[in-house]
């Protein structure tokens, strides 16, 4: 049975709604920062920072098509998506930047982040699902 959507308020579906694609589609930052490698900010504090080298930039709607390596980093934006070889992000917020009108920045790692922090994973949201009825 069919109802305007006008007139669905309190009514119950009883079949399951596909979904097309994953929401998100892909692995996407939550928060500005760098883009990293976990393991190599662990144990990185104010006093003790680890240095990382910045490699490239990606905004919200752009792709970066290079790879993180141990020691290096990749300036983020909110909603953009994680590139290869990075598994969580460290936020601006307890970073620290030198040289910002050199191709290749230092970034000084303020606080360790574990693995997929701040990083909402592909399909997280919603999981594709094709029903057939």
């Amino acid at each position: 049975m069919n109802i305007p959507i006008e007139d669905s308020h309190d009514q119950v579906i009883f079949k399951d709604i596909a979904a097309l694609m994953d929401l998100p589609p892909f692995n996407r930052s939550l928060m500005d920062g760098y883009a990293v490698k976990a393991e190599d900010t662990f144990g990185a504090t104010d006093e003790a920072p680890k240095i990382l080298k910045c490699i490239d930039s990606i905004e919200a709607g752009s792709f970066s098509e290079k790879t993180i390596e141990n020691g290096e980093c990749i300036e983020i934006s909110t909603g953009a998506p994680i590139p290869n070889g990075s598994d969580a992000i460290a936020m601006v917020e307890f970073t620290d930047r030198e040289n910002e009108n050199e191709e290749y920045d230092k970034i000084y790692i303020l606080k360790s982040v574990a693995p997929n922090q701040d990083v909402a994973l592909q399909g997280s949201d919603i999981k594709k699902k094709i029903c057939y009825f």
